[in-house]
């Protein structure tokens, strides 16, 4: 009975709403800050370096002994470098913005159970 709830809730959650955040970057308007947010892009390299180290490492590891995965990003057995990739992400644009950058969230939400589009504003005459 079990595999049959199980089945029946992941097909209910494959079917509702799915949001998407992409992030545009504008770059900050001074040379200084232009120089910083290049550092910034450096820092978000190393860290998905990182993440894929330990993406590899933790394949690798012995999974009944749960040592890697307690002192790491990742949860449980899952070796998905998706958690620690995110978090990647979110110190750039916190680092992008610190060096004067903006940082514009743009969310989507696709699939069934999302809310019909805003209407758009008339045209004033």
């Amino acid at each position: 009975m079990r595999p049959i709830l199980a089945c029946a809730a992941l097909a209910l959650t494959a079917c509702g709403p799915h949001i998407t955040t992409t992030y545009e970057m504008v770059p900050p308007s001074t040379p200084q800050g232009a120089a910083c947010a290049n550092q910034c892009l450096g820092t978000l390299s190393a860290c998905q370096q990182r993440c894929n180290t330990e993406g590899r490492f933790c394949q690798m590891a012995n999974f009944s002994t749960r040592t890697f995965t307690h002192h790491s990003m990742f949860e449980d057995d899952d070796c998905s470098t998706n958690l620690c990739d995110n978090r990647c992400a979110t110190q750039y644009r916190i680092c992008h913005t610190n060096c004067g950058g903006q940082v514009i969230p743009h969310t989507m939400c696709t699939g069934s159970g999302c809310p019909p589009p805003a209407a758009p504003f008339p045209a004033s005459r």
